[in-house]
């Protein structure tokens, strides 16, 4: 599966206004794949950066998100069920971990050939979270800057997702699972 994602974002490399959905159904593998392939994409000399958001589980239960910068490998907390944070369905999320987030993402679009987020949720559909660092992301793209924007996107937040961000609605898309 990684294999697939790793051919469709090297063969977008050189696609000036390119840019790519990865989506798929919650638990699909979307972020552990994304993660393959970030290492590959490195070990091929593609500089990779942005941000994952893998799962905290607790007795095979999603009990929260970390946040993990693709350049530094840091992990921070970014979404727990309990406060403090932002309530964005049954979690919080963390507001140091969307600065953190944040950071990385803008880090990673000045450096980076390959800049992964993950993900576009319910939070940046309403224009917070990673919103903006999203949108400058896109910006850079669109300005035919060498950097591939590859954002994860649960189906159905892709529609809404592509009226926010213009440049989306000609994105490719891989579906994990």
């Amino acid at each position: 599966m990684s294999d697939n994602l790793f051919r469709c974002i090297v063969s977008l490399l050189d696609k000036p206004t390119a840019s790519l959905i990865v989506t798929g159904a919650r638990g699909a593998g979307k972020t552990y794949v994304c993660k393959q392939v970030a290492t590959a994409l490195r070990n091929h000399g593609i500089s990779v950066g942005g941000v994952l958001s893998p799962r905290v589980i607790d007795e095979k239960r999603t009990v929260g998100y970390m946040i993990s910068d693709l350049i530094s490998q840091e992990e921070r907390l970014f979404a727990a069920e309990k406060p403090p944070g932002i309530k964005t369905g049954r979690f919080y999320i963390n507001e140091k971990g969307i600065t953190f987030a944040c950071t990385a993402i803008e880090r990673a679009i000045c450096s980076c050939c390959v800049v992964f987020v993950d993900e576009i949720g319910p939070l940046e559909i309403s224009g917070n979270g990673l919103f903006l660092a999203a949108r400058k992301l896109l910006a850079k793209r669109s300005e035919r800057m060498a950097v591939l924007p590859v954002l994860i996107i649960r189906p159905s937040l892709i529609t809404t997702a592509e009226k926010l961000f213009p440049l989306l609605s000609s994105a490719d898309r891989w579906t994990a699972g």
